[in-house]
């Protein structure tokens, strides 16, 4: 079984693309599946904005079904002057457009990526924290003592601050660390074994 990511592109509320990786779910993976997205943002500029989200999600080497690709050929005019990357596989990523689509790439997520263009902040889902540190504290005994670092909002990081937490959290991943505290009492943990 996967660890099953759903990268979302949303404006204004609005899912305009998503895309499933089946195996891209671990908090590393989607750090780096994410990070690609955001590296495009200011290099493509499609005027249609479902196009410009699908193009976006390209750069993962996601692709686009039959299914999908039909569908903005039939619904959007400009599509048919456009070539799309089709669909590999569910590894390399399944691009949806459609509600259908969409839904069907929630229903079997386990991890979430949300990039809003209009904020420019991504909400990253592909963490857990712990109830309580005192659960924390139970699970892990001595074994894994996290260090400790200022909080982080992972539901709105700025595009800016983005690369920042990526090193942050794969550094840690990195050093066989797979979690932080901080001064508040919150405890994170990683998704990667």
């Amino acid at each position: 079984m996967g660890q099953r990511l759903n990268i979302e592109i949303v404006e204004n509320g609005e899912v305009l693309a998503n895309a499933y990786f089946h195996w891209s779910g671990y908090t590393s993976s989607s750090f780096k599946t994410a990070q690609k997205v955001l590296e495009n943002i200011n290099k493509i500029s499609y005027e249609n904005r479902i196009i410009n989200a699908v193009k976006l999600l390209e750069t993962t080497g996601a692709g686009l079904t039959k299914e999908e690709e039909e569908y903005i050929l039939k619904t959007i005019p400009e599509a048919d002057k456009i070539s799309f990357k089709k669909a590999v596989d569910r590894n390399e990523g399944l691009i949806a457009v459609t509600e259908k689509g969409i839904d069907e790439t929630r229903k079997w997520e386990e991890a979430r990526v949300t990039i809003d263009l209009i904020t420019k902040t991504v909400d990253f889902q592909a963490l857990f924290q712990y109830g309580s540190k005192e659960e924390y504290e139970k699970i892990c005994k001595d074994e894994c003592k996290y260090p400790i670092h200022e909080d982080i909002d992972f539901s709105n990081i700025p595009f800016d601050k983005f690369g920042e937490v990526k090193e942050f959290i794969c550094g840690l991943i990195n050093q066989g660390i797979y979690g932080f505290q901080t001064p508040s009492g919150k405890v994170w943990g990683v998704i990667e074994i």
